[in-house]
């Protein structure tokens, strides 16, 4: 059993941070897979790459390159590089190169924003995991020193001189907008504005500097293209704690990488510290029956990772007692540990585990269970259409299935490879793309649509898919959908001014996402073969969110095109949070949720409650309870609309 089939264990680690919250450290929030590692057929992950609307991402405070500096030499050197050009000792290891972060052609098309995104949400396809294990404002830190690297220490001293002699009088001395000739030009530019700044690349400010916008004057003619990209370096460094400046790659010519592994050999160079050995030891249950048997010989396997690699893996059978033990491991703080094992088709893994201090004993369960192809134990909670009508000639369709697996029976694939989860797409639809994996990998065509190789266990909305589609479109269309699993509610978000017909959708009214204003419309039970059928005409004018995708990328939309509806709609949930209220709160509060009246804050709760859960800010126990509660007030609600 080779290592790239587990690294599943990524999506886990954000289960297992309290785990990891005593230690001083947290690389388990940061494993990045080998060469060939697929993702999880046990844990389906939530959105990842791209999975938030980077439109209105922006650190609260300024961010600090220097403290970015030392959390780039640990994180993201080892497979980036130092000066950030994708060669790291890792690099090799890894099927597809790091990007080059301190390529000047790279860096300039990247914000901030984006960047922030990518480091939170992490890139699976391209194998770089989420770096949960960092605090927002670490991860806004490292950022900024990475957007740094593409300038040399000579162009920022020459940026500073320019924007001295062309830009200070007007955007003033520090870049606050108040030079002596700010009034006089009208709107100026802030640069040390967080929201602005953090969606400025430096193509575009190039661009501006270049051909001028508004007031301001063109300086094309004025200033090679080295020149207003050395500006545009400067101008970043605005917005930065302490200017940023002292922490900007120094050009390579007078900082050689050698400095570097210098530093790395002085440190090893130190006495070696006495080796200390430990056990971990795990009990393998089954999920599925109470008191279920496990049978004895099963192979268990133990995955050490160290630094975001793989060191080594050792094997032992279960025991009669469906136990194992591994002896004589070397405990070093650095490392993280992962037992899996294989059962009846499907792989299990423990949580992410480290030795607490002064401990030799770690121990990692491990729960399986029995196997079923049987996919009407699968129900879809909700399913989010969203519709986007932003490109000439065609209407973008995103579906997001949140599903629950409510038996006690993982559903697996009848053999290795073959798919588990079908999908149906829209009549007339074009090949999906995926928030996570493509065609020909996780998925695997189908007639009428796809089916999900991955292995979904038992659980409450935790497995998700997330694809887009396109349908010709003009003027008018007939959205049909052949449903493959029972449906528990619909929610269609259209752009204001597009008309729907649907005798199964209910108007529930407009919500503004990103400045732009969408009517949704709800619907109740879809049993599974049936049909979603509306008719949609109209035309929409200029904005809208864009749903753009591209086959180099992973789809750039996750939950974020709905995440000011959900965060709004659900802030009764994160305020309750964040005053502290115990979980038996949750449960004195069921009344609230029967006092809402309006389906769409209902779903809303109901997403709310569930990123709750997984952040682990409830117990099993009171998030099921509540679950159950909300989901039986929105079939309330759906079933009185539609008498």
């Amino acid at each position: 059993m080779n290592f790239a089939r587990k690294l599943w264990l990524i999506p886990l680690l954000g289960l297992t941070a309290l785990v990891l919250s005593a230690c001083s450290f947290s690389m388990a929030a940061d494993v990045t897979p080998p060469p060939g590692a697929q993702v999880s057929t046990v844990v389906t992950p939530r959105p990842q790459p791209g999975a938030m609307d980077t439109s209105s991402l922006y650190p609260l405070v300024a961010p600090d390159p220097a403290n970015g500096a030392a959390i780039f030499a640990e994180k993201c050197a080892p497979c980036h590089g130092p000066q950030g050009l994708g060669d790291g000792p890792q690099a090799a290891q890894l099927p597809n190169p790091p990007a080059p972060l301190g390529q000047p052609d790279f860096a300039r098309q990247a914000t901030l924003a984006e960047w922030y995104a990518v480091v939170t949400n992490g890139n699976i396809d391209k194998f770089m995991p989420p770096f949960a294990s960092l605090s927002d404002g670490e991860r806004w830190d490292v950022v900024a020193y990475a957007l740094s690297l593409s300038t040399p220490a000579d162009a920022l001293q020459r940026g500073e001189s320019l924007y001295q002699e062309n830009c200070a009088r007007c955007h003033g001395e520090s870049g606050n907008g108040d030079g002596p000739d700010a009034a006089q030009a009208g709107d100026v530019a802030v640069f040390t504005d967080q929201a602005f700044m953090a969606q400025l690349s430096a193509a575009e400010m190039a661009s501006v500097i270049a051909s001028g916008q508004g007031n301001m004057p063109a300086f094309g003619d004025q200033l090679s293209q080295e020149d207003i990209w050395a500006l545009t370096g400067y101008l970043r460094t605005l917005s930065f704690a302490g200017n940023g400046a002292e922490v900007a790659q120094p050009a390579p010519e007078t900082t050689p990488s050698v400095e570097v592994s210098g530093t790395l050999t002085s440190t090893t160079a130190t006495a070696t510290p006495e080796v200390v050995l430990g056990t971990i030891t795990g009990q393998v249950t089954n999920g599925s029956v109470e008191n279920g048997e496990v049978p004895a010989g099963l192979p268990v396997t133990l995955y050490v990772v160290e630094n975001m690699t793989p060191v080594f893996t050792r094997t032992a059978t279960l025991d009669e007692n469906a136990t194992y033990t591994f002896e004589d491991v070397e405990i070093d703080p650095h490392r993280v540990f992962v037992v899996t094992v294989d059962y009846a088709g499907a792989t299990y893994g423990s949580d992410i585990g480290v030795f607490e201090q002064d401990s030799t004993e770690l121990q990692l369960p491990v729960t399986v269970f029995e196997p079923t192809q049987d996919v009407s134990v699968l129900s879809v909670d909700r399913l989010h259409v969203f519709f986007d009508f932003s490109q000439p000639d065609v209407v973008q369709v995103v579906e997001l299935y949140v599903i629950s697996n409510n038996s006690t029976q993982a559903v697996v694939p009848a053999n290795p490879g073959e798919g588990v989860v079908p999908f149906t797409l829209p009549e007339g639809a074009t090949p999906p793309q995926f928030q996570d994996g493509a065609l020909g990998g996780r998925y695997i065509q189908t007639a009428d649509g796809f089916m999900d190789t991955l292995t979904v266990r038992p659980s409450q909305g935790q497995y998700q898919v997330l694809y887009a589609t396109t349908l010709p479109y003009s003027k008018k269309i007939t959205f049909r959908q052949t449903l493959p699993l029972d449906v528990d509610a619909v929610l269609f978000m259209v752009p204001d001014g597009v008309k729907v017909k649907s005798d199964f959708l209910q108007d529930s009214g407009t919500r503004d996402v990103q400045g732009v204003t969408y009517r949704t419309y709800t619907g109740a039970q879809i049993a599974a073969g049936g049909n979603l059928e509306a008719v949609l005409s109209g035309k929409v004018g200029g904005g809208g969110v864009s749903l753009s995708t591209s086959s180099g990328s992973s789809l750039a939309i996750g939950l974020g095109a709905f995440g000011a509806v959900l965060i709004g709609a659900g802030i009764w949930l994160y305020r309750r949070t964040n005053r502290g209220e115990s979980e038996e709160d949750v449960d004195d509060e069921d009344a609230s949720a029967d006092e809402m009246e309006d389906p769409q804050v209902v779903m809303d709760a109901i997403i709310a409650l569930d990123d709750l859960y997984k952040e682990g800010e409830l117990s099993e126990e009171a998030y099921h309870t509540r679950r159950a509660a909300l989901k039986a007030r929105l079939k309330a609600l759906l079933d009185e609309e539609e008498a």
